[in-house]
């Protein structure tokens, strides 16, 4: 006897799910960014990198930087880690551009067709954040 496998049921997925979600986690990280007090953020462990090795990883101090940049403190998030207020102002461009998709109800992005228009972006991000990466090692050789 034959035993039938039922079919799958054809799920519809619905993009604004996922952009509820995106814009979600990140307003969720700015409001725990700006409530966050400074006797916890000082207690935030050391890098294990630079433990390691006595240079600063890329991502050293971003913690901090984005902190100072969601209390409004610009210019010490600049001096922390340049990339902090990068990827908080980045953040909030993801933050509304999900809810501009939302309100506008518009279809799913076809992500490979955007990543073959803008070849060049995943390098060029790259290429900034090594440049960081060199500026926090010889400030910190210095």
């Amino acid at each position: 006897m034959q035993e039938t496998i039922p079919r799958a049921i054809p799920v519809r997925s619905n993009p604004n799910v996922f952009r509820w979600t995106l814009a979600a986690m990140v307003a969720t990280g700015w409001i725990g960014a700006w409530m966050l007090p400074w006797d916890v953020i000082w207690r935030v462990p050391m890098c294990v990198f630079r433990s390691v090795t006595g240079l600063p990883c890329p991502f050293c101090h971003m913690t901090h930087a984005c902190v100072y940049f969601a209390q409004g403190q610009f210019w010490l998030a600049f001096k922390t880690n340049a990339m902090g207020p990068a990827f908080m102002l980045g953040s909030l461009a993801v933050l509304f551009g999900s809810l501009k998709l939302i309100l506008a109800n518009s279809p799913p992005i076809n992500w490979a067709a955007y990543w073959a228009r803008n070849f060049w972006v995943r390098p060029a991000l790259v290429v900034i954040w090594l440049i960081n990466w060199a500026f926090l090692v010889v400030r910190a050789i210095k």
